[in-house]
């Protein structure tokens, strides 16, 4: 799972301790969100899921697949600017 992480945080300039903390999440939206930002395809998507720690569901899978599919990828580095900004005051 570490290699993962560290890959997600490349490719979407996030700090790993951030991607790490999605891992780790109950929820698996943000991480779903994450992925589309840099346009993984939901196969892609759905091994990262079955990493973590806590897998979802097949139900929660299958919600998760439904809404990655409407997402739009603009949509996604929207939210993943909302995200940057939110830690960036954070941490002030």
């Amino acid at each position: 799972m570490g290699e993962t992480i560290v890959a997600l945080a490349v490719l979407t300039s996030m700090r790993p301790e951030l991607v790490e903390s999605q891992m780790f999440a109950k929820q698996c939206d943000t991480l779903a969100i994450i992925c589309k930002s840099i346009s993984l395809k939901w196969s892609t998507t759905a091994t990262i899921l079955g990493l973590r720690d806590i897998p979802p569901t097949a139900a929660e899978l299958e919600a998760t697949m439904a809404d990655y599919a409407i997402l739009s990828v603009e949509n996604a580095l929207r939210a993943m600017r909302f995200f940057y900004a939110k830690q960036s005051i954070l941490r002030r």
